[in-house]
């Protein structure tokens, strides 16, 4: 992937040198509706941050900054610095955010895009959740296995053929994309329609496993948030009423999932930007371009 059009490495360093999805009972990210993967169904298992965004038009600036510390936005801002101009692409920019379950995708996506919005940027937001696999193919494997989370979760061919591939240079006009083509919950399409998208688009994407074979060469930016396992299920815990323990029996699928998706891909290693995400308040970038 050609870093040939990032903006120069002064600008990251002067935003540097100056100065979560919805848990139960907190109010949702603005303009946002959520729906869990329910996952396996015996009383063991945790749901596990498995969450659909629809995609719904930006509410004020103001809803996205109460709440998101000096030192977030700095980091935020900084992270929309280094992405790549559609114009010298000449086709919509697509921006990938990864980590693992509870690293907190969704919430810095969202702010992402807000960060970019307020900045008079054209902002597109989807996530991996949208194009989960049928419950059948989900679960083939058994619905403890580790292998088939990695493996059978998403259907990233939908995902590159009716989302990201549409925003290639070389396809045609008018660029028509969907955000989502599967509900877990009613474990069908949610008949979600498609979209218009011009040129000067930037698409952010929010999800696991974003850094696979199969996608690593699509994105223009990728961020990788950096957060413990340790961290993750403490959070999760609150948020899912998953065991906070990462080595607990009920987290086996989730957790040794996560393990082959980190040792197969090296996702940190992959990324173009890293983020310590282990402190919401004061997140640190780890490696940028």
């Amino acid at each position: 992937m050609s870093r040939a059009w990032y903006s120069n490495r002064s600008t990251w360093s002067g935003f540097l040198s100056s100065r979560c999805v919805q848990r139960p009972g907190a109010a949702a990210s603005p303009g946002r509706s959520y729906r869990r993967d329910p996952g396996p169904s015996t009383s063991r298992d945790c749901v596990c941050a498995h969450l659909v965004a629809t995609a719904v038009p930006a509410g004020p600036v103001d809803r996205y900054r109460r709440g998101v510390t000096e030192a977030r936005t700095v980091v935020l801002r900084a992270v929309a610095a280094v992405l790549p101009d559609p114009r010298v692409l000449g086709r919509p920019v697509r921006v990938a955010v990864d980590g693992v379950d509870g690293a907190g995708k969704t919430t810095f996506a969202d702010e992402l895009a807000e960060v970019l919005r307020a900045d008079g940027r054209s902002v597109l937001r989807a996530s991996v959740d949208g194009f989960h696999r049928p419950a059948a193919q989900r679960y083939r494997r058994g619905r403890a296995s580790p292998e088939g989370f990695f493996l059978d979760s998403y259907d990233l061919d939908a995902l590159r053929r009716v989302l990201l591939d549409p925003l290639r240079a070389d396809r045609g006009r008018p660029r028509r994309v969907r955000t989502a083509v599967h509900d877990v919950v009613t474990d069908a399409d949610p008949g979600t329609p498609w979209v218009d998208v011009d040129d000067a688009t930037i698409a952010v994407v929010d999800g696991i496993f974003l850094h696979r074979d199969e996608l690593v060469d699509v994105w223009d930016l990728s961020i990788w948030l950096e957060v413990p396992f340790e961290v993750t299920y403490r959070r999760m815990a609150v948020r899912d009423g998953c065991p906070p323990d990462p080595d607990h029996d009920a987290n086996t699928r989730y957790r040794e999932g996560q393990r082959l998706y980190l040792a197969a891909c090296g996702p940190a290693e992959r990324a173009h930007v890293v983020v310590d995400n282990s402190d919401t308040t004061r997140p640190r970038v780890l490696r940028s371009p």
